[in-house]
């Protein structure tokens, strides 16, 4: 490294020159990062996509860039190689919105003959060069705007210090003759000046950014950092939380001093895995008196089952519905943790022609942070017709996991309703239907489960009233649609709040504990006390763990006792018993047990 240096040591120090000389004013300019790609991370496109379309990174920091007719990108280990033939060849930014000035930083790999790089859409006050050779070559230099390279001069960051304010469209060209060049990185940075502002400078403010923590199903708590800076605030930084996710996380910075802000400090931020394996998505936003633009963060906490590579994501049956020959779609949110390599997507099965994916790998780093994936089927030529498919989702060390698909193709579209649910307050528990979704044919049977999370319990249903039940199968339809809430608690009376949840009492419905003559090997017989009014019950009979095993509707208000029958020997069983007719708001028992059913055989035999 040394006789390279000393080899070099006029384009050395020509770059160290510029370095030096560049005005402190301008230095000052790289504060906010609001863009960040490394192009050595894109996932894989069609050349010939490329050439006109948007370029999409798949969620590293890169989509948004247009590359115009010609310019051919081709991806390699060093980059993205870029042929600029001709002065209308350009690989276009997004607009980017400059608070105070900024600053572009692109990293380049020169591997040829003499290259040019030239920056338009924004005045240029300096630039600066930082060369990294490999080999003994001419220097490269700086006039305005415009890079010109030497041969070979391998790795080499430049950065553009750029003036003005507001949204600037940037672009870069090349006069030269297929200018070819490696892009290996490029970073946007804006100014402050005077503008009271907050900013974490570990992710700029993209959607595609943000921290990922990870843990274990009802595991300990995860807590990892994120810088914060502020310029110009004549108050405290304020922390909040908000999305589906939010109750998941957690900081005990809630309130940043206004000194401290101003210095920069790392603010811990804290996940609590949720009961079982899922994908939590927050915002984290840093605020301020007199900051006009809060600076957002974007939150993913991934709970596992264990530290072995996973996939986590929905595996209910996805539907679609299509006419003849036509496209509808549907997503899925696919995350990884702990995994070993990247994920890889396939579609198999007998009509997994008619379906097709928006990619079919997601890098190691992307998994981490959650990706949603599009799903597209294509509707039959014949009508009505069934069509099936299934996803599989496969990653080095980790279970492979299959997601099946089912296309309907009819002549006319059916009659879709919308059918979701959300869970009060926020975070209590966790909501899964089968099939997936959030739309379904009328008539379509849907089996909707909730998961309490630790300490909650469900009262009510937003659609039935007042009920413990932690699963139902809804048929979709004029009264079954839109959002139907499902009301949780945490202050329990008489009632087990463990894991899982259970039902309150509710009134004067008393669910009677179950004497040891009444059970069988396979029996348990069940009675609670009469409600005056009531015309029916419903006695629901749930697992160990408070999963429900069955229901058994009782059609009279006067009987109030039953056999549950049907049991395994030596199991716990609970129950509970509810009014269903006769008393509004209705009653319920909560649950009572466990009561184990006889039978157990000795292993001495």
């Amino acid at each position: 490294m040394k006789s390279l240096l000393k080899k070099n040591l006029c384009r050395v120090t020509l770059a160290l020159f510029f370095v030096l000389t560049l005005p402190f004013a301008a230095q000052a300019q790289k504060e906010i990062l609001l863009y960040s790609t490394d192009f050595t991370d894109w996932n894989a496109i069609a050349e010939d996509d490329a050439k006109t379309a948007d370029l999409n990174c798949g969620g590293v920091g890169g989509a948004g860039f247009i590359v115009a007719k010609g310019s051919k990108p081709v991806l390699t280990p060093s980059g993205a190689s870029f042929c600029f033939n001709n002065s209308t060849s350009a690989l276009t930014f997004r607009p980017f919105t400059f608070i105070s000035g900024g600053a572009v930083e692109i990293t380049v790999n020169v591997n040829k003959k003499n290259k040019t790089l030239i920056l338009s859409g924004a005045t240029v006050l300096s630039s600066t060069i930082d060369a990294q050779p490999t080999t003994p070559v001419p220097t490269s230099t700086i006039a305005g705007a415009t890079f010109t390279s030497g041969s070979n001069l391998g790795t080499q960051t430049i950065t553009y210090i750029i003036s003005g304010s507001g949204a600037q469209t940037l672009k870069l060209s090349s006069t030269a003759k297929c200018g070819e060049i490696d892009l290996k990185s490029i970073k946007v940075y804006s100014g402050v000046g005077s503008v009271p502002y907050v900013v974490c400078t570990d992710y700029p403010q993209a959607p595609a950014s943000g921290l990922s923590l990870s843990g274990t199903a009802a595991g300990a708590a995860v807590t990892k950092n994120l810088n914060i800076k502020a310029y110009n605030i004549t108050g405290d930084v304020t922390l909040s939380f908000s999305g589906t996710g939010a109750t998941r996380f957690s900081s005990t910075s809630m309130t940043i001093p206004m000194a401290s802000a101003k210095l920069g400090i790392p603010v811990p931020i804290t996940f609590t895995p949720s009961i079982k394996p899922g994908i939590a998505n927050a915002i984290a936003t840093f605020a301020s008196t007199g900051v006009a633009s809060p600076y957002p963060v974007s939150l993913t906490g991934l709970t596992a089952t264990g530290a072995a590579p996973e996939i986590i994501t929905d595996t209910a049956t996805i539907p679609f519905y299509a006419l003849t020959v036509s496209e509808v779609t549907n997503t899925l949110d696919i995350a990884g943790v702990n995994l070993a390599g990247d994920l890889t997507l396939a579609l198999s099965g007998p009509n997994a022609a008619q379906f097709a994916l928006s990619t079919t790998s997601y890098t190691k780093a992307d998994a981490t942070v959650g990706k949603t994936l599009t799903i597209t089927y294509t509707g039959d030529g014949t009508f009505p017709s069934t069509q099936t498919a299934t996803l599989t989702i496969s990653s080095p060390g980790a279970a492979q996991v299959k997601v099946p698909l089912v296309g309907y193709t009819t002549e006319t579209r059916p009659t879709l309703y919308d059918l979701s649910f959300v869970v009060d307050p926020l975070g209590s528990g966790i909501v899964s239907t089968s099939p997936h979704g959030t739309k379904f044919a009328n008539n379509t049977k849907v089996n909707v489960t909730v998961t309490p999370e630790k300490g909650y319990y469900v009262t009510k249903w937003s659609d039935i009233g007042v009920s413990g039940k932690t699963a139902r199968t809804i048929q979709v339809g004029d009264k079954h649609k839109g959002q139907i809430t499902i009301t949780l608690s945490n202050t329990c009376k008489t009632c087990d709040c463990s894991p899982g949840g259970c039902a309150s009492p509710q009134g004067n419905l008393v669910a009677y504990d179950v004497p040891q003559s009444q059970i069988t090997d396979n029996s348990l017989a069940v009675s609670w006390s009469a409600v005056n009014g009531a015309s029916s019950y419903m006695v629901t009979v749930y697992n160990a763990d408070n999963s429900i095993k069955t229901t058994i509707p009782i059609n009279s208000g006067t009987t109030t006792s039953t056999t549950i029958t049907g049991l395994d020997k030596y199991t716990a069983y609970k129950y509970s018993v509810e009014t269903t007719g006769g008393v509004t708001p209705a009653q319920n028992s909560g649950i009572k047990g466990p009561y184990r059913t006889t039978g157990h055989t000795s292993i001495c035999q």
